[in-house]
């Protein structure tokens, strides 16, 4: 299982080899967790619990955009001594 400077570093480098880096400051982020987030929102919205448990790949673009807003946003680190984890 990866961990979160894993997760970090490879969030960055799918941004990067799109050149999407110059896109990513705060406000650009913010709004496409906030798209990605609707739609995780209706994907989800009349399923079971049980169904619910079972995030596809293509469900977790909120998470990638996450990240990306969470380490723009503070410049902290994700590891377990950044500031990350200690919110």
């Amino acid at each position: 299982m990866k961990g979160p400077e894993d997760i970090k570093t490879n969030v960055a480098k799918f941004a990067e080899e799109r050149d999407w880096e110059k896109f990513h400051s705060p406000k650009n982020l913010v709004t496409a967790l906030s798209v990605e987030v609707a739609e995780l929102m209706e994907a989800f919205q009349w399923l079971t619990e049980e169904q619910s448990a079972h995030l596809s790949a293509e469900k977790t673009q909120a998470i990638r955009h996450e990240i990306a807003f969470a380490s723009q946003i503070t410049g902290c680190s994700t590891d377990e001594s950044g500031c990350l984890w200690n919110t």
